[in-house]
């Protein structure tokens, strides 16, 4: 299956505390199918903290920033500026758009644990990872990294 996915700008998560929300946004979102990753940025690093799908970002993500505990899980994250990134999945002819978005987001959220990011799961707590730690020979490593992470199933 071939996905394309068009990448916004950031958006720059802010202080909801007049909005009676933990944080809050001033950009446009969009009601288009797509992934969402809640992230931190620190320099010019990004750390993804949560990664979502949706078929309408602008519905899901008005729940999110009113999902408290996603929304402490973010905030004890730790140092650096909070970001909201939105990939626009742009479905191919004949493509269902749910299997798309679930085959997206489970990829993302594999590749960013086995790159060990510490994601937040749907509760809004850790998510749960199994490590598996390679030792002896190198011969595993033209194979293999020595400490290879994947969410826990």
């Amino acid at each position: 299956m071939k996905i394309e996915i068009c990448w916004r700008a950031p958006i720059q998560l802010d202080d909801g505390t007049l909005e009676n929300l933990i944080y809050t946004h001033s950009s446009e979102i969009p009601d288009s199918p797509g992934i969402y990753i809640f992230a931190r940025k620190h320099g010019d690093t990004i750390s993804p903290l949560y990664i979502g799908q949706t078929k309408s970002f602008s519905s899901r993500l008005k729940m999110q920033f009113n999902n408290t505990k996603l929304m402490k899980g973010i905030e004890k994250a730790p140092v650096g500026r909070r970001i909201l990134l939105l990939g626009e999945v742009i479905p191919q002819r004949g493509q269902n758009i749910a299997k798309v978005l679930r085959t997206v987001e489970t990829t993302l959220i594999e590749y960013c644990l086995a790159n060990k990011a510490d994601l937040i799961n749907i509760q809004g707590t850790r998510t749960n990872v199994d490590t598996i730690t390679h030792t002896g020979s190198n011969s595993h490593k033209k194979l293999f990294p020595s400490l290879m992470s994947k969410k826990a199933r």
